[in-house]
């Protein structure tokens, strides 16, 4: 364990502390392009050369990361949170429906804004058929709908914004990921970074954590089955599995919580307040999404995908958005809890101004 006081000149020490979620700022943002993604090791960025790290001053790894210095208000309960408009939504397309996790309301909504020329692209996750994530950034339809459903693991999504810097052909993108990674953008935005200049939708996803490749892999070899085998993955209390064949496997969720990163235990969002569209299952009936508007942008973008007939949408009853509300609590009060715990090992090394609670 390193010295609570110390001062690193890059991320590979929060790395190796557990304190990396896998958003893949890094990897867009390092000018010597010294951390990449190797997809045989999928949970982690690749460090390179250390030479290259010694050279550099910038410290645009640590300045991006969204695990270092999190916002002291994040930690506070959330009465700032003013949605615009609060909706349960299903797409009604039904290819959508059948590749999505629940209404498939965030690939209505990608599909609705590229139709329109909104964006010109979108980035979002993908998977192989190992369940191994691939970062896609992409303007084919195709290839949105090949990427709907959750995955539950990381996904360095963000690494994709260093080809969208420097492509000059793409004008305007969306990006979809979990709270840090639309927290990791907030950052890049502040700080003036081209690799954040083109996009023009945030779409969040609930999350109350993720977990590493190795750690589903290891679960599946339990339960004797292989990622190549699993159609789909939900958690309902259990982390569920489904086959290509439409059998269930469940696996307790509790298990598999304790070794979370301390990078998902420190994080407050359930939702991001930096989103311009959060988009989660909690809170609408079976099959449905629920759809929290933040932004004008994010009402735009909603409209265009039910004035094309893309998506139904519905006002969510008051009982439900208490659920999401509940969530949002109750993350934040984890996240709290954690730094209580851990602040002397911890608090100094990586979060800067919260460190003081």
């Amino acid at each position: 364990m390193s010295e609570p006081n110390k001062v690193f000149m890059n991320v590979s020490e929060s790395i190796n502390l557990g304190f990396c979620s896998f958003c893949g700022a890094c990897i867009a943002v390092c000018p010597f392009k010294n951390i990449a993604y190797d997809i045989t090791k999928p949970s982690l960025p690749k460090i390179g050369a250390s030479t290259h790290c010694d050279k550099c001053k910038l410290t645009l790894c640590m300045q991006v990361c969204p695990q270092l210095s999190i916002p002291n208000d994040l930690y506070e309960l959330p009465e700032k949170i003013e949605p615009i408009a609060i909706y349960a939504g299903r797409s009604k397309d039904e290819g959508v429906l059948k590749r999505a996790q629940d209404g498939g309301a965030v690939t209505s909504i990608l599909l609705a804004c590229l139709r329109s020329k909104f964006i010109d692209a979108a980035i979002v996750a993908g998977r192989d058929e190992e369940w191994r994530p691939v970062p896609v950034l992409t303007n084919s339809e195709d290839e949105i709908i090949n990427a709907a459903g959750t995955k539950y693991v990381y996904v360095p999504s963000l690494m994709k914004l260093r080809d969208v810097a420097v492509n000059k052909e793409i004008k305007s993108i969306a990006v979809v990921g979990v709270p840090c990674q639309i927290r990791a953008l907030e950052k890049m935005s502040k700080m003036r970074l081209r690799h954040a200049s083109k996009v023009m939708l945030k779409i969040g996803l609930f999350c109350t954590h993720n977990f590493s490749w190795e750690q589903i892999r290891e679960i599946l070899h339990k339960l004797n089955l292989k990622p190549s085998d699993i159609a789909r993955m939900d958690i309902k209390a259990k982390l569920i599995f489904t086959t290509i064949r439409g059998d269930t496997h469940e696996y307790p969720l509790e298990e598999i919580s304790q070794n979370l990163r301390p990078a998902c235990k420190q994080c407050p969002e359930f939702i991001s307040l930096y989103a311009d569209i959060n988009i989660g299952s909690i809170g609408s009936p079976k099959g449905w999404s629920t759809i929290i508007v933040m932004t004008e942008q994010g009402k735009r973008a909603v409209n265009e995908a039910v004035n094309q007939g893309l998506l139904e949408v519905k006002t969510i009853e008051e009982k439900q958005f208490k659920l999401v509300m509940k969530f949002i609590k109750r993350k934040m009060k984890k996240a709290r809890e954690f730094y209580k715990k851990y602040i002397d090992e911890y608090g100094k090394l990586l979060t800067g101004p919260y460190n003081k609670r």
